[in-house]
C-alpha cells in the first residue's frame, strides 16, 4: 500500500515534469523570426543599393541643372550687348561648349544608372513575398504556442494543487527517500518493473530478489539508476 500511494504521487510528479518539458519545447516561432531577420537584412542591403543609385541620379540631375543655369546666365550676358570684346565673347562661347559637354556626359551617366535602378529595386522587392509569408508563419506559431502554453499552465496548476494531498498519504521516511532520489535523478524518483523484468526507466534487467521485494511492497531500488521500483499486476 505504501508503494501504491508513492506511485500515485510519482505519477503527479511525472505529469508535472512532462508539462515542464513540453513548455520548454514550445515553438514560439523563433526559427521563423531568425529567418525573417535574415531576409529583412538581405532586403535592406538590396534597397540600400537602389537608394545609392537614386542618390547618384539625383546628384547628377542637380549638376545638370547647375550647368544649365550657368549656360543660361552666360547666354544672357552674351546677348545683353554688354560684352563686345571678341576674345571675351569667344571665351564665353567656349565655356558654354564645355558646360554642354559636361551636361551630355552627366546625361550619359544618368542613363547608365537608369539601367541599374530597375534591377536594383526588383532585387529588393523579390524578398517581399517570402518576408510576408515568414511573418505569417511566425505569427501563427506564436498563436499556437500561446494557446498551448495556456493549456499547460492550467494543467500545471491543477496538478500542483493535487500534489500536497498525495504527498501527505505517503509514509514520511519513504517520502524523504523518494524526494532525495528524485532530486538526484532528473525529477524521476520511481519506476515500474516491466513485464520482461527490467527497470522501466533505464532498462536494466532486475534480479528476481528485487522484483519479489517490490511485489511485497518493499521499497527497493534499481541497482543501476537507483530509482524506487514499483510492481503492479498490470506490468508495462
Amino acid at each position: 500500500m505504501d508503494l501504491r500511494r508513492l506511485w500515485e504521487l510519482h505519477e503527479i510528479d511525472s505529469a508535472i515534469l512532462d508539462i515542464r518539458h513540453k513548455a520548454a519545447a514550445l515553438d514560439g516561432g523563433k526559427a521563423a523570426m531568425e529567418k525573417l531577420k535574415k531576409l529583412e537584412a538581405e532586403q535592406e542591403a538590396a534597397n540600400s543599393e537602389a537608394k545609392r543609385i537614386n542618390g547618384e541620379m539625383l546628384d547628377l540631375e542637380l549638376q545638370q541643372k547647375t550647368h544649365a543655369e550657368k549656360i543660361k546666365k552666360i547666354d544672357k550676358e552674351l546677348y545683353s550687348g554688354q560684352v563686345v570684346n571678341a576674345k571675351e565673347v569667344m571665351n564665353l562661347e567656349k565655356e558654354i561648349e564645355i558646360l554642354k559637354r559636361k551636361i551630355s556626359e552627366l546625361e550619359d551617366q544618368q542613363l547608365a544608372l537608369m539601367d541599374q535602378i530597375g534591377p536594383a529595386e526588383a532585387k529588393g522587392k523579390k524578398f517581399e513575398p517570402e518576408i510576408q509569408q515568414t511573418k505569417a508563419e511566425a505569427a501563427a506559431k506564436r498563436k499556437i504556442a500561446m494557446e498551448q502554453k495556456g493549456v499547460l499552465e492550467a494543467e500545471f496548476a491543477r496538478l500542483n494543487k493535487l500534489r500536497p494531498e498525495a504527498a501527505k498519504k505517503v509514509n514520511p521516511p519513504l517520502l524523504t527517500r523518494y524526494e532525495a532520489i528524485r532530486q538526484n535523478q532528473h525529477g524521476i524518483g520511481m519506476t515500474k518493473v516491466t513485464k520482461n523484468s527490467r527497470c522501466g526507466v533505464c532498462g536494466t534487467l532486475l534480479p528476481e530478489r528485487l522484483i519479489e521485494a517490490a511485489r511485497k511492497d518493499q521499497a527497493v531500488t534499481c541497482e543501476e539508476c537507483k530509482r524506487i521500483l514499483y510492481y503492479s499486476e498490470g506490468l508495462l
